[in-house]
């Protein structure tokens, strides 16, 4: 996995539609990070860690309720999914039902009503896919370090 410096102003809300200013780059080492300048980094507005069902949900939420916003949804593995595409043991499934289960903006199509993590996975793939998110999802990109500066208000991870 590589790394990617970013820079983040400290408070997020979604329900009052604030925005964070983050800055990143290109992938590049922690060591090359004391060589970045502000002016070499894309903007944007909203910093997600992870891609599992949270970071997925995260996401769509923001596509959809705060028009203009930009984000990303940074993932250390090389596919979405967070749990239900790690684990391999056998017999990997929800302990509830699907219904409850799954997203309330994503049908849940299967006939299985308890289901195995490869149908959870394709459920995550087909809602990504739906609803345009995939573009703002940047796999295999490690967050090694996270320090919060007071005198400029900003995070840089």
């Amino acid at each position: 996995p590589s790394s990617l410096p970013l820079e983040a102003t400290s408070k997020l809300s979604l329900d009052s539609m604030e925005k964070i200013e983050a800055m990143s780059t290109s992938l590049a080492s922690p060591d090359s990070m004391a060589s970045l300048s502000p002016d070499s980094m894309e903007k944007i507005d909203v910093l997600v860690v992870g891609c599992g069902i949270s970071g997925i949900s995260a996401a769509y939420h923001i596509s959809k309720h705060c028009r203009g916003t930009t984000f990303a949804v940074l993932e250390r593995r090389a596919k979405l999914g967070g749990t239900w595409s790690f684990f391999k043991y056998p017999g990997i499934r929800t302990d509830s039902d699907v219904f409850s289960f799954g997203f309330g903006w994503k049908r849940w199509e299967s006939d299985n009503i308890v289901a195995p993590a490869k149908d959870i996975c394709q459920y995550l793939d087909d809602a990504v896919d739906e609803h345009g998110l995939r573009q703002h999802i940047r796999l295999n990109t490690d967050v090694v370090s996270a320090s919060f500066s007071s005198a400029t208000q900003r995070w840089t991870v």
